[in-house]
């Protein structure tokens, strides 16, 4: 099934899920059924099988569907619960501090799941056009070792060359940019700039040096394209996992305080649910 076809059949069924629940939901709220518990549990249901998505992606040698089905159950179940949670707070503002606190934790939580969603697609296409996938984990270790190989290159040029030229500039512009990843806000926003700097600073010495040296430098100058190249996977990795580290916090501290709500609601009720 073509990509936009499958979306256009998603959306049609998040239609009429919706529209159900709106009639349910109507329905009660003319009998003398609470209709207010009707859309809590929904959402409790809901909050739980969202929240399944994370043990999925641990468990991924289980059979229970492939992670990009998962990742479209989740995406819609997210719209269909918001939907439920504007009909449980009747589409104000909560009152109490428990139920404010809840309604903005859902609210962010959305907001880092479409965000989350946005730039996981965008980045994952920007990644693609390096041709290469590298390990966001083993981008250190790479860059200490085209450190170590830049400075073994100085070194080179000290010892048989006796001369200072490469050592000072290593020393006065280089040293910064090779010893941990640079220029993250440059690279998520697609621009060349301080590599075109960088490489001016190497070519800018260039003429004052001889055969050997100059070989030298234009080995420095590959290895400070190989080095942007894993300061762009930093910068874009970086963002992914820290969206993770705000998204799934949120989930929990939303079970949390929903299971705190419920308790609270079965208290105050005379334990009727």
């Amino acid at each position: 099934m073509k990509f936009s076809r499958r979306r256009i059949q998603n959306i049609i069924v998040t239609l009429i899920i919706c529209s159900v629940i709106l009639l349910g939901y109507h329905l009660l709220s003319m009998t003398l059924t609470t209709h207010s518990r009707f859309t809590g549990w929904l959402l409790i249901v809901f909050t739980g099988f969202l929240a399944s998505y994370n043990i999925r992606k641990r468990l991924s040698f289980l059979p229970i569907g492939s992670s990009a089905s998962w990742l479209q159950m989740h995406l819609y179940v997210g719209l269909i619960a918001l939907f439920v949670f504007l009909l449980h707070i009747e589409f104000r503002i909560p009152n109490g501090l428990l139920e404010f606190s809840l309604a903005a934790v859902v609210l962010l939580l959305m907001t880092s799941g479409f965000g989350g969603i946005f730039i996981s697609r965008f980045f994952a296409k920007r990644l693609a056009t390096t041709g290469e996938e590298i390990i966001f984990e083993r981008i250190p270790i790479f860059i200490r070792n085209i450190q170590e190989e830049t400075e073994g290159l100085v070194s080179q040029s000290i010892t048989d060359e006796k001369s200072s030229s490469i050592a000072t500039l290593y020393s006065q512009h280089l040293h910064h940019y090779f010893c941990k990843p640079r220029y993250l806000l440059h690279h998520l926003a697609g621009s060349d700039r301080p590599l075109i700097a960088i490489q001016g600073k190497v070519n800018a010495i260039e003429r004052y040096l001889n055969k050997a040296e100059q070989k030298i430098a234009d080995d420095i100058i590959e290895l400070i394209k190989t080095k942007y190249n894993l300061d762009y996977h930093f910068a874009h990795q970086a963002i992914l996992k820290l969206w993770l580290f705000i998204h799934i916090p949120l989930s929990y501290i939303l079970i949390l305080l929903s299971i705190l709500h419920v308790i609270l609601v079965y208290v105050y009720s005379g334990g009727s649910l």
